[in-house]
């Protein structure tokens, strides 16, 4: 996916440090798949996935992520 990250509109590397930053923007109206790794606040994981699961996985399980689909209405 970072590889690919021009063609989905952005570079996902650059959202993970400061996920304030895209709240608002016209790519985070538009998402309709959001994938967020594990955070450490809640209030992030919020922000990237509109959901606090992120902040709910393992800590011990590196590698795990969670996603929220947007629906059509």
């Amino acid at each position: 996916m970072a590889e690919r990250g021009g063609l989905l509109g952005g570079p996902p590397g650059g959202r993970h440090r400061a996920p304030e930053l895209a709240v608002g923007t016209a790519l985070d109206e538009n998402a309709q798949l959001r994938i967020a790794l594990r955070t450490a606040d809640p209030v992030d994981s919020d922000l990237l996935i509109h959901l606090t699961d992120a902040a709910a996985l393992p800590e011990g399980t590196p590698g795990r992520a969670t996603c929220a689909a947007r629906t059509a209405g």
